[in-house]
């Protein structure tokens, strides 16, 4: 056996040339035909022979052609009867493969197969535990990637996944609960798998051909993503991960709340909010990102409550939403006084935080209705 290693303990190997099979008619000097001038240094082509018979393989010819530390031959010769032989042409620099040739001791129809390796490095994200880190945004901001030269990684729980396909790794800290992660311009095949957890014990949480809508994700928490391809394909690709708008984001786009008599919260986020044109801003502050939710009142008095989102400020409205009549405001919460039909509520932080850091912040709203006088 022979061993060649690569030049830097960061690099590794990757088929530089596929397979390409041969059927030489019979003869006693077998051709392997090279013909390919290698386009990266530090390659390792190798050359194989077979016969159906238990020849001897003797002299190999070619320019850089060596067997040094290879068996000259193998002969079976306990029932099906065969030989074979191999050979290896080790180039530093970018060049020339030439064809080689090896002689058998009876001219025999033979099988012959040519491959060469490329010497690459290792994508510096290769392990989970080195993940490249991607921001999401409102858009579709890539970030160039490589599968050449990467490894697999063995994953206990691989779930949905495709187990000892060779992946890279990325993470993200959730901005929503349901970015969407894409690849483009990827290898034939490529897959998305979604994780949470630490590396050691990972959780599936999706995987995707080519993208994946999470749902359900903890705003704040560090999600990975392993990218592979099904089966091996090596190559470059982008990958982005892309945060929605508020579904709640218009003032006529509201998501309803129901009034209860406990705290029970609503997710929410203010993350790609726009503000929205308010005429008359009563004790509110104007071009402010904003979201919207509405409730029927069931008390005269009911308790709104924000967490998790400094600055945060609330706006309680009657009316429709061309025509919205300011009732209070509150840092934080408000004591509602004086309710007897449908109002609209208004979220908005002191400031305009587009495009800024914190808005990988949440925030929960609740509705509480006064326990004396609950409808």
């Amino acid at each position: 056996m022979y061993v060649h290693r690569p030049t830097a303990g960061t690099a590794g190997w990757t088929v530089h040339r596929s397979a390409v099979n041969a059927n030489p008619a019979a003869a006693t000097n077998i051709t392997v035909t090279a013909g390919f001038n290698t386009t990266i240094a530090n390659t390792v082509t190798m050359a194989f022979w077979a016969s159906a018979n238990d020849n001897t393989w003797g002299t190999l010819t070619g320019t850089n052609w060596l067997k040094t530390g290879l068996s000259n031959q193998y002969r079976n010769l306990g029932g099906s009867d065969q030989a074979h032989t191999a050979a290896y042409n080790i180039r530093p620099t970018i060049g020339a493969v030439a064809n080689t040739t090896q002689t058998q001791s009876s001219s025999l129809a033979a099988r012959t197969s040519i491959i060469s390796w490329g010497q690459v490095a290792i994508p510096a994200n290769d392990l989970c535990a080195a993940p490249a880190p991607l921001t999401s945004s409102t858009s579709c901001v890539n970030t160039a990637g490589t599968l050449t030269g990467a490894t697999y990684t063995d994953i206990p729980t691989i779930d949905c996944g495709v187990s000892e396909r060779s992946d890279v790794w990325y993470s993200f800290t959730a901005q929503s609960p349901n970015p969407t992660i894409s690849l483009s311009s990827a290898p034939a095949g490529a897959r998305l798998q979604l994780f949470s957890g630490a590396c050691g014990a990972l959780v599936s949480e999706a995987c995707g051909n080519g993208s994946i809508t999470a749902s359900g994700l903890n705003i704040g928490t560090t999600y990975r993503i392993r990218v592979y391809s099904d089966p091996n394909e090596e190559g470059t690709f982008n990958i982005c991960v892309q945060d929605p708008i508020p579904a709640n984001d218009l003032c006529a786009n509201f998501i309803q709340l129901t009034a209860t008599g406990t705290c029970s919260p609503t997710a929410g986020t203010l993350l790609n909010a726009s503000y929205t044109n308010i005429p008359v801003i009563g004790c509110g502050i104007a071009t402010r990102n904003d979201v919207w939710y509405r409730f029927t009142a069931t008390s005269t008095t009911p308790t709104i409550t924000l967490a998790g989102l400094a600055n945060a400020r609330l706006q309680l409205f009657s009316g429709t939403c061309g025509a919205l009549t300011s009732l209070a405001c509150g840092n934080g919460s408000i004591n509602a006084t004086g309710l007897t039909v449908t109002g609209s509520l208004s979220v908005a932080k002191e400031l305009n935080l587009a495009g800024t850091s914190k808005l990988n912040l949440a925030s929960d709203i609740t509705l509480v209705s006064d326990a004396t006088n609950t409808a």
